[in-house]
């Protein structure tokens, strides 16, 4: 009779959202700069920087900014392959997002 191995299943701890505010950051700049700054591509570089090196990433936003920041990460981050999911929220603001991190190390 074969024997069975029990394994211990991985711990996975989903994060509380990181929120990401397009207006927040482009007030950010415009202090911290003197200029107001509006392109869109540095506010999606700044997350994809932040979200590298993370286990699984979840993005959440209105269908136009899910859109345009998937298009952003095809043409110019192809390196988070971490991103397993855009997910639509339609009482999110353009330029908003909610993102979740997972990390699914066995030592949590």
């Amino acid at each position: 009779m074969p024997h069975s191995r029990a394994t211990t299943p991985k711990h996975t701890q989903v994060t509380q959202p990181i929120l990401y505010s397009a207006a927040e950051y482009y007030a950010k700049a415009a202090r911290d700069n003197g200029s107001a700054v509006t392109d869109v591509h540095d506010f999606f570089a700044q997350i994809c920087d932040e979200l590298t090196g993370q286990a699984e990433v979840v993005i959440v936003g209105n269908s136009e900014s899910v859109g345009n920041f998937h298009n952003f990460v095809q043409i110019h981050a192809s390196r988070l392959a971490a991103i397993i999911s855009y997910e639509i929220a339609a009482d999110l603001d353009n330029g908003q997002f909610a993102v979740f991190t997972r990390d699914t190390s066995s030592d949590n």
